[in-house]
């Protein structure tokens, strides 16, 4: 693995690889952020969808039933 480590470039995504097939993932920690932003990202906006088709659905609340709602879980 050292032969191999040596050829690593820096903003150049690397694997390692197990019987022929590719199991590990080597990038440097600014491609990670970057990984780890979108990930997040892409969790939230399908969260957001989550909520739009739920109030296409199932109706709307209005904002001082959802204050309402928060005050009673977190503060209760």
């Amino acid at each position: 693995m050292g032969k191999s480590c040596a050829t690593l470039r820096s903003g150049n995504p690397s694997s390692l690889q197990k019987n022929g097939h590719g199991r590990y993932a080597v990038l440097d920690m600014e491609k990670y952020r970057e990984y780890e932003k979108m990930k997040a990202m892409n969790w939230l906006l399908g969260e957001l969808d989550k909520g739009r088709v739920s109030g296409e659905q199932e109706g709307w609340l209005d904002a001082g039933e959802v204050f309402a709602d928060l005050e009673a879980r977190y503060h209760g």
